[in-house]
């Protein structure tokens, strides 16, 4: 199939970046940022009715983008094209029970999945004043300011969630074969797994029409928020609950393009939940 991964953003530096330079070598090693960005006017009935802003980590080890970004500042106008990317990585979390022997809180790691955005082009736009000057220039252009297109396969079924509030979402995690070669990556790696998250009709059609290794194409916006882990500490054994940094890709509006159930499939599949629901009432009453 196709490939297609490329997001758009224009946003406000939230911090001065963080540029990560080699002491021998004097060579770049990284530099990270995070955006503030808005999405658009586009409702997915996630029942949010305000000005909705993420924050997406930016990070590159390409030494022309470093260039440009030492002359990023804080609130900053920044404009960024590239591919979402991840990486499987060791994250760090505190046990709050107990201590080591330097009577520090006892440290644990888990593998988890690093979420960002590599800049294949930046342009910084503006540099603003103070944060409300910036703002009001995303929001201002807000219709562009948090834009991304994928291509990808399904690597499982997707669920389907309720919250407390009775706000309906589907979730899965799609495989996205790079159109872009990362040439500081490592070059074996050619795909990126992200978790895709839509909302009110769009996730109840995706639950009935995709499956595993469906392909969608998918216009939306990056999603990011702080989630609750649980870990179980190597030294006291405890369940503890950490903070967490994930991005999502939230669909405006998903294309199925091969291998989703068609009507006919889901309306058996339908009929045959009912029917057995039907069927397991009578049994019920006999008993």
């Amino acid at each position: 199939m196709a490939r297609q991964n490329m997001a758009f953003l224009r946003g406000r530096v939230v911090k001065n970046p963080t540029i990560s330079i080699n002491k021998e070598t004097g060579e770049y090693n990284y530099a990270m940022c995070y955006l503030d960005v808005v999405r658009g006017f586009r409702q997915v009935d996630d029942d949010v009715k305000f000005v909705k802003h993420d924050h997406p980590l930016i990070m590159t080890r390409d030494k022309e983008i470093i260039d440009s970004m030492r002359n990023w500042k804080e609130n900053s106008i920044i404009f960024v094209k590239g591919p979402l990317t991840t990486r499987k990585m060791e994250k760090t979390s505190f046990c709050p029970n107990c201590q080591d022997e330097n009577g520090n809180q006892t440290k644990n790691i888990a593998t988890g999945n690093l979420v960002y955005v590599t800049p294949v082009f930046v342009e910084k736009l503006a540099d603003c004043g103070d944060k409300q000057a910036a703002v009001e220039d995303i929001v201002a252009h807000r219709e562009i300011s948090n834009q991304i297109y994928v291509m990808g396969t399904l690597l499982s079924d997707p669920k389907l969630i309720t919250t407390k509030k009775g706000v309906q979402f589907s979730q899965y995690r799609l495989a996205i074969n790079r159109k872009y070669i990362i040439r500081t990556d490592d070059p074996a790696v050619r795909t990126d797994w992200p978790i895709v998250k839509s909302y009110g009709e769009q996730a109840r059609e995706d639950k009935l029409y995709l499956k595993y290794q469906a392909d969608v194409e998918i216009d939306g916006f990056l999603q990011a928020r702080n989630v609750l882990r649980k870990c179980k500490c190597k030294k006291c054994e405890n369940l503890y609950e950490w903070k967490d940094h994930t991005m999502e890709l939230v669909p405006y509006d998903v294309e199925y393009i091969s291998g989703f159930k068609t009507k006919d499939e889901v309306y058996k599949l339908v009929k045959n939940i009912m029917e057995n629901c039907i069927k397991l009432n009578v049994e019920l009453k006999v008993d």
